[in-house]
């Protein structure tokens, strides 16, 4: 099998910024249904649980060196937009929080490094079905602060 879409929800997804920990884009797929789980093993795929994340379920991480392209289903690029000139992402870029779910497309390719080798997932397509937008939450803390209606606890 070359690649296989999987139905999935998105974790942690740094589409348009280098995550601090890999220092690449990456997204986490999660709760795979086990028909996904066994396709993805079959081309050689390690898929991951958690026991510190259960609402993460089965779940892969697909990482790239350029920005990942997503897409709502009806077409619209949501991120992987050319950077702007200081590397920050774009500003029509949309930052896709937690829970948000998706169909990927992913695919897979073997590598070696030093003395180790081994095979990691190629994220091929990324749409979004139902997008959860990320937010600082900067407004929200003020916006709590400044509410002396209620008591602080």
């Amino acid at each position: 099998m070359e690649r296989v879409k999987v139905k999935a929800d998105l974790y942690w997804a740094s589409t348009d910024r280098v995550n601090d920990n890999s220092s690449k884009y990456q997204v986490d797929l999660c709760n795979l249904s086990d028909a996904a789980v066994k396709a993805l093993e079959s081309m050689g795929l390690e898929v991951k649980t958690k026991d510190s994340a259960p609402q993460m379920g089965s779940f892969i991480t697909c990482k790239s060196k350029l920005p990942i392209k997503s897409y709502m289903d009806d077409g619209q690029q949501l991120t992987g937009f050319p950077p702007k000139d200081d590397g920050t992402p774009s500003p029509q870029s949309v930052k896709i929080g937690n829970g948000s779910t998706g169909i990927a497309l992913v695919g897979f390719y073997d590598w070696t490094y030093k003395n180790k080798s081994g095979v990691s997932p190629s994220l091929n397509k990324l749409v979004v079905t139902n997008l959860i937008k990320y937010e600082d939450g900067v407004e929200d803390i003020v916006t709590l602060m400044d509410d002396d209606e209620e008591e602080i606890l």
